[in-house]
Parts: structure tokens; C-alpha cells; sequence
């Protein structure tokens, strides 16, 4: 991750011109984070309309075209599809209604005041720089993101690399005994999730889609890391802010050891598909060294051996090797066994 200088120069965004669209996906019942986060969506002036997937929602989504009128545009899925195909419609209408910039937001998400118009500034202002078409920027989702664990170096396995041994251990001493060095007010990113995205639609007519084989958890990692990798530069603005209005689903039980947390928590369905994901893409699209991968995947599985020895969840362990072997394997799509719901 690196750093960029902030810079003096007015990129005033003239939107005269200039369509603003947001798309965001919902699934189950959802309604009361959706609606806060349209609400502060639309205090934006810039936003022009919003494209709402339905994957599958119990909640009755018409509350939302009495509110807003034509404003809001909902797709409906018929079911639960996955984030990937989710966001893959719905972008797709986007642009086929003609939005010009595409802001993608998750249905849990709280842009801070202003958020939309700062994000709007620094994209006209890198688009003038990079070209409309390699231009991206997101958000800051806020300070709990750890650096090193979201970007691990190649070669890791499940985003644990022995390299970050020592960081692991020795992360809350180090935090406690020395200060932290402030993050620069703009980060050049090797990739974003889609809560928080802007673009042009030149980077979408490059680029295609999200990979609907993902299904859910991972698809966002792979489609900007397509597009990082491929000249595309994507910057975090430290200073457009959005809150996540519903806590991640982790850190329930107040589990805070993330390697504990995918024993004991969340949806089997979360579990699945996020560690397929990420093993197909650090085995499969981005592989480093072999040697490498296979130390750092023992090391893995055998610690999470030990947490289910120590605190139960052998179910959800074999449940995980399965879904290793699965992405290692290229056996993507949905699993009829794996249900979303």
C-alpha cells in the first residue's frame, strides 16, 4: 500500500454532464439498513438515482419507490444469487440506463456527509491524471482495517503468511509501547471491496463484470485485483468516510480472534465460500511460490486444528478443508450444499 501527496490543485466536478449512479445489492430481511443508507445517499446532490438488487429480500422493497419515486430503480433476482451476480445486474443496468459514474455501495453501509461529493472530487481528479478508463477510487471503511492482514504479501494461504508471525504476535504490544504512524490522507490500493467503489463506466466497459462463479465473498478481491493488475489505479480517500451500520458478522460473541471466529461464528454459507474464494485466488489467479503456499497452508490448517481440539468446531474445520480443496481445485459456482439464504 502506498502513500500519495495530497494534492492543492481545485478538481471542481462538473456534473452537468454527468450521471451519478449508485447500485447496491440486498438479500433477507434488510430494510432498516437499506433505508438508512439510501437516506443518506440521496442528502448527496450529486447521486442522480439508485439501482437496488433484490437477491432474494423478505423485506417489501416498494416502501422504497413511495419513498424516493423514480429515484429508485429495484431489480428483483427471484432469489438469493450471491454478491457476484448481484452487483454484476446491477451495474450492467447502470450503465445501460447511461450512468456515467458508478458508485457502489453495500445495502449495510453509511456514507458520512459529504462522503459522495469528496469521492466524486478525487475520481475527476485521477481520471485527468490516469484516463477515465484506469481510475478508481473507495472510500475509508474506517481505521479497524488491518494493513497487513488485507494485503498479505504472495504466497500466503488464507491471508496468514509466516512473514506476519511476528506482526501477529506481537501486533498489541507493538500498538501499545509505540506510536502508530498516521495513515496518509490518500492510499494507492492493490484492490477495494465493492462497499465504497466509484468509477467511470469506461472502467466497466473495459473490464466486464464480476465473476458470477464467485458467488459471494472473494468476487470483489478478484475483480479489482483484474483491474489493479492491468494498470488500473485504485486510491482509498482517508477522508471520505463511510460507518458500517451493522457489525461484522466476526466478531459476534465478542470472538476477537479472527482464526477462533470462523469455528465458532457466523453462517456456514459465509465460511464456505470465503475461504473457496480465497484459495482459488492465491492458488489459482495469483499463485507466488508453491513451496511457499504449502508451509503457510500447514501452518493454517494445523493452528486451526489445534482451536477446534481446544475449543470444538471439528464440523466447521472439515467443512473449511472442503472448501480449500474445492477453490484449489477450481470447483467454483454455487453448491447445492452450501445454501444461501
Amino acid at each position: 500500500v502506498k502513500s500519495r501527496v495530497q494534492h492543492n490543485k481545485d478538481y471542481s466536478v462538473d456534473m452537468k454532464d454527468s450521471k451519478v449512479v449508485v447500485v447496491t445489492v440486498t438479500y433477507g430481511d434488510r430494510l432498516k439498513y437499506l433505508f438508512k443508507m439510501l437516506e443518506r445517499v440521496f442528502s448527496e446532490p450529486e447521486i442522480s438515482r439508485t439501482f437496488v438488487v433484490d437477491n432474494g429480500s423478505k423485506s417489501d422493497l416498494s416502501s422504497l419507490s413511495r419513498r424516493w419515486g423514480d429515484r429508485i430503480r429495484i431489480i428483483h433476482m427471484g432469489r438469493n444469487k450471491g454478491s457476484a451476480p448481484g452487483y454484476a445486474v446491477g451495474i450492467r443496468s447502470a450503465l445501460e440506463w447511461g450512468a456515467e459514474v458508478v458508485w457502489l455501495l453495500d445495502d449495510d453501509n453509511g456514507p458520512e456527509p459529504g462522503c459522495g461529493e469528496r469521492l466524486l472530487s478525487e475520481l475527476e481528479r485521477l481520471g485527468k491524471e490516469s484516463g477515465r478508463d484506469k481510475a478508481i477510487v473507495c472510500a475509508n471503511r474506517g481505521d479497524w482495517i488491518d494493513v497487513k492482514r488485507a494485503f498479505p504479501p504472495k504466497s500466503s494461504f488464507m491471508r496468514f503468511h509466516v512473514k506476519l508471525l511476528p506482526y501477529l504476535l506481537f501486533k498489541r504490544l507493538m500498538e501499545k509501547r509505540f506510536k502508530v504512524t498516521p495513515l496518509p490522507p490518500i492510499l494507492d490500493m492493490p484492490l477495494c471491496p465493492y462497499g465504497g467503489m466509484m468509477a467511470y463506466r469506461a472502467v466497466f466497459e473495459r473490464f466486464g463484470f464480476p465473476r458470477e462463479d464467485f458467488v459471494l465473498y472473494g468476487d470483489d478481491d478478484e475483480y479489482t485485483l483484474r483491474m489493479s493488475t492491468q494498470g488500473v489505479v485504485i486510491q482509498q480517500i482517508r477522508d471520505a468516510r463511510i460507518k458500517d451500520l451493522e457489525p461484522f458478522w466476526g466478531t459476534e460473541n465478542n470472538i476477537n480472534l479472527v482464526y477462533l471466529a470462523v469455528l465458532k461464528v457466523g453462517a456456514d454459507f459465509r465460511v464456505y465460500y470465503g475461504a473457496r474464494n480465497e484459495a482459488y485466488i492465491a492458488r489459482v489467479l495469483h499463485p507466488g511460490n508453491l513451496f511457499m503456499y504449502e508451509c503457510n497452508k500447514a501452518i493454517y490448517i494445523a493452528f486451526l486444528f489445534l482451536l477446534a481440539l481446544l475449543f470444538g468446531g471439528f464440523r466447521r474445520f472439515f467443512l473449511i478443508l472442503q472448501a480449500i480443496r474445492d477453490g484449489e481445485a477450481g470447483r467454483l459456482g454455487y453448491n447445492p450444499k452450501i445454501p444461501l439464504p
